[in-house]
């Protein structure tokens, strides 16, 4: 079995740096960062980065905490690259990959305390492997 998980992480990863060049690629520098949305408490809800055009390149999320929920990346108003999904406790809950809007690569699903609970694999939008 730790073997298994540690075949599945080793997936995960090697997903992650794939896309991370072309997650990269979506965020120049001359991004604007705006907070859209705040919680009650006055931390950022819903961050977006922005292209001078008004073209959002990433949206970012939080927990009322100012944790991250998740973050990811657009391209041309579409999902595109990796996108994060967290637990409460900071640690990462999912990873998916998106091009031009449609899921692409190996999704992972963690528990709480980072093990691997479930993978997908996604071509073009389409589920082709578990």
């Amino acid at each position: 079995m730790q073997i298994r998980n540690n075949i599945a992480a080793f997936i995960c990863l090697l997903g992650s740096l794939v896309f991370m060049h072309h997650t990269q690629a979506q965020q120049p520098g001359n991004t604007i960062r705006d907070v859209a949305r705040k919680h009650p408490n006055g931390n950022p809800y819903v961050v977006v980065y922005m292209k001078p055009n008004g073209e959002i390149v990433k949206e970012e999320v939080f927990y009322p905490s100012g944790k991250m929920e998740w973050e990811g990346c657009y391209k041309k108003s579409l999902e595109d690259g990796e996108w994060k999904y967290y637990y409460p406790n900071g640690k990462i809950k999912s990873k998916q990959y998106y091009v031009k809007g449609k899921e692409n690569g190996v999704f992972c699903d963690f528990d709480e305390q980072g093990n691997i609970i479930k993978q997908s694999v996604y071509n073009s939008g389409k589920l082709i492997a578990l």
